[in-house]
């Protein structure tokens, strides 16, 4: 997720109450402080043996002899605590799956704040005292990049959530850290060209003021001027923004086929309501990056959402035997939900990718995790996930348009993937 506003917080009774598909959550306080293993240089350094050679088996054959300790970094508080609530019924839903096949989980949960200091400080403690066998987290890439060294240095598996800076499978990997959801180039690069080719040559950007809005809008912008397309304005908005009525004259006056960029949350809600307001909708198209118009902001933006164009790894409206059947599944575990988001999936594919690593290596052993997981492959609810060489996923993307307050699948751009990974150094 980036480091933008969500609408909502999560309170204590809902956060209790999405909790009950697994047990665990209690912190065992009896921990004998110390890392869960003998230290090691980081994975980086090049320095001590190679890891062992995961050891494929059967698919279900395995079950660990020992309960399995979970952590999870989640903003249970704070901007991103609807998100955070998202997030963890879809890790859930992949913990319950292998606890069905025999499983036993300790899920450990600790409340990030959507700070990085306060992750770095949860993280820490779920690693040196509660000993945790991997992470699941965090949402924010501010939260990310702070965590990443004690990680790494820590020699413990982590599987991203959201967080969405690409520097986390790029300049800064690690042989312990993995990513199944988008980085936020991957949230443009496929859409530029699908929006000179169908919506038009000319695009107004307004984009969030902040690391991943402005990685998204470069990101769409640069194939958009591949095919041919011409940026005629540009505009940051703070997140701190609630009154888009400032931004509005420049866009109306550039006479843009459509206006693009990266706005999520409280913004997306309220500048939205400003382009129907003030005519922007009626003048040109509205076409942004992920999380515009998802699921967990639709129902406060009512009719202003339709007609809107976005670049998502996921849709509600996906027609596959397997997204119809996982969503049931996951709407029976979590019955108060009303409408299922990306960030669920996400909580649900960074869990799975770590549980079916450990299944393929037969192993809890972190490098023998590590390995398993480097050129793993399966069928996600929403297309195939495929990890690269540093750690991060091969995606279909789809550009949906909301009609009738669904987001409905226009096309797809398959084998998405981060240009940078070649800065990537796992020793």
């Amino acid at each position: 997720m980036n480091d933008s506003q969500q609408p909502g917080q999560l309170s204590r009774r809902d956060f209790v109450r999405l909790g009950t598909t697994l047990a665990g959550g209690a912190l065992l306080a009896g921990c004998a402080p110390g890392a869960a293993s003998p230290a090691a240089p980081p994975a980086n350094s090049g320095a001590g043996s190679a890891p062992a050679p995961a050891q494929p088996i059967a698919q279900g054959s395995y079950v660990p002899d020992r309960v399995i300790k979970v952590g999870m970094l989640l903003p249970l508080t704070g901007n991103a605590a609807l998100a955070a609530q998202l997030n963890q019924a879809g890790m859930r839903h992949a913990l319950k799956e292998f606890e069905d096949k025999g499983w036993k989980f300790d899920v450990l949960v600790e409340d990030t704040k959507y700070d990085a200091t306060a992750a770095l400080r949860a993280t820490q403690k779920l690693i040196e005292r509660d000993q945790v066998t991997f992470l699941l987290g965090p949402i924010g890439s501010h939260e990310a990049l702070a965590i990443r060294d004690s990680v790494d240095a820590g020699r413990t598996i982590m599987s991203t959530s959201s967080a969405v800076a690409r520097e986390i499978t790029g300049s800064r990997c690690s042989r312990y850290i993995f990513r199944s959801t988008p980085t936020s180039y991957m949230y443009g690069l496929g859409y530029g060209p699908w929006l000179a080719q169908h919506l038009g040559k000319t695009a107004y950007v307004l984009t969030a003021d902040f690391a991943a809005g402005i990685e998204v809008a470069e990101a769409i912008m640069d194939g958009f001027k591949r095919e041919g397309g011409e940026m005629v304005g540009y505009a940051k908005a703070p997140l701190s923004t609630t009154d888009f009525a400032p931004y509005i004259p420049p866009i109306l006056n550039s006479k843009a086929d459509f206006v693009t960029g990266f706005l999520t949350g409280r913004n997306a809600i309220d500048a939205l309501k400003s382009f129907q307001q003030f005519g922007v909708k009626d003048q040109m198209r509205v076409a942004y990056g992920v999380a515009f118009t998802s699921n967990d902001v639709i129902e406060a933006q009512g009719e202003t959402a339709e007609q809107v164009y976005e670049y998502v790894e996921f849709s509600e409206s996906l027609e596959t035997p397997e997204y119809r059947e996982w969503a049931q599944r996951h709407l029976e575990l979590n019955p108060e939900l009303k409408r299922i988001a990306h960030y669920n999936v996400h909580g649900y594919t960074a869990t799975k990718s770590v549980l079916l690593g450990i299944e393929r290596a037969g192993s809890l052993e972190p490098e023998r995790i590590s390995a398993a997981m480097e050129n793993l492959s399966f069928q996600a609810p929403h297309g195939p996930i495929q990890f690269g060489p540093n750690h991060q996923a091969t995606l279909n993307m789809y550009v949906t348009q909301v009609r009738d307050m669904k987001h409905i699948v226009l096309d797809s751009v398959v084998n998405q993937t981060d240009p940078n990974a070649n800065e990537c150094r796992i020793g």
